[in-house]
């Protein structure tokens, strides 16, 4: 997998945000461990945890919007390489 940034820094294993296909799978890891998916519903974009079914920082109208959020909970998020 690779991490997405949302600011550029130097990495090989990294991709810039503006690069990143909406319609691919994005993951959500916290602590090096999977902790959700980011995922399109019918009221926005929210990051859903995985095993209880619940949402972290609600919905938003924009994928970046989403992914900025939820700063504060030291998310890194992942599409596969």
């Amino acid at each position: 997998m690779r991490k997405i940034l949302l600011t550029k820094q130097s990495d090989e294993k990294t991709v810039l945000f503006c690069d990143v296909n909406q319609y691919d799978p994005i993951f959500v890891k916290c602590n090096n461990r999977l902790a959700g998916m980011v995922v399109k519903e019918d009221r926005g974009w929210i990051i859903r945890l995985g095993g209880d079914n619940t949402g972290s920082a609600g919905f938003h109208k924009s994928l970046l919007g989403c992914l900025q959020s939820a700063v504060d909970h030291k998310y890194e998020y992942y599409i596969e390489d």
